[in-house]
Parts: structure tokens; sequence; C-alpha cells
């Protein structure tokens, strides 16, 4: 995924794509937080969620934003771009979002509760 090696080398968040999401020892604080969790956790889609969620069904998930997030200051504090040519981008990015996960960085997760 084009976001991982965004993350890595632009993104101050820490990023690892090499844990084992549903054995993490959480820290205090934010700084122990990892950006790459809602992709291990979704993007795979595999059984490590049903088990450690049993009670949860993942519906859809939509992936979603790349240039806009970028150039809009997603990144950094300043946007890289005037503000009156966002629009240009948010078009550009529903383009892409056709080509699916590979070249997006978000992701909308819709879950639903499983009846009992």
């Amino acid at each position: 995924m084009l976001m991982a090696l965004i993350y890595k080398y632009l993104n101050h968040e820490f990023c690892d794509y090499h844990t084992n999401a549903f054995s993490l020892k959480g820290g205090r604080y934010l700084k122990s937080a990892n950006a790459a969790l809602p992709s291990l956790i979704f993007h795979k889609r595999d059984q490590s969620f049903h088990a450690a969620f049993p009670n949860f069904k993942i519906v859809e998930i939509q992936y979603h934003t790349l240039l806009s997030y970028l150039l809009s200051g997603g990144l950094r504090y300043r946007s890289l771009i005037p503000t009156n040519l966002l629009h240009v981008f948010f078009f550009v990015d529903k383009i892409i979002e056709k080509f699916g996960s590979l070249f997006t960085m978000m992701m909308t997760v819709i879950l639903q509760k499983k009846m009992p």
C-alpha cells in the first residue's frame, strides 16, 4: 500500500506494519499508538478480527483520500495548495478510490453488531 510508504517516510506518527494488532501492550500515552492498526485489523479481513470480536461483522470497508489529505496539510500544519483548489483534488481522489486500497490513505469501516 502506498499509505505504508508515505507514513514511513513523511509522517511523524509511529507506524509499524510488522506487529500483531491483537497482542499489543498499550502504553499510557498517545505516543504508544500505531497508525498502522486500522490496516492491520481490517485490511486483510482475516479471522483474527472475528476471533477477537465475535459479536461484530464487517459490513463494508471504504478506501478513500490521497491527494486531498496530503496537499491540504494532512501531514503538516500548513496546506501545500490554495484552499480554492481543493475541490480539484477531491475530484481526483474520487477517481483514485476506484482502484481500491493501493492508492488511498484512509479507510472508513462499517461494523454491525450481531444480534444474539
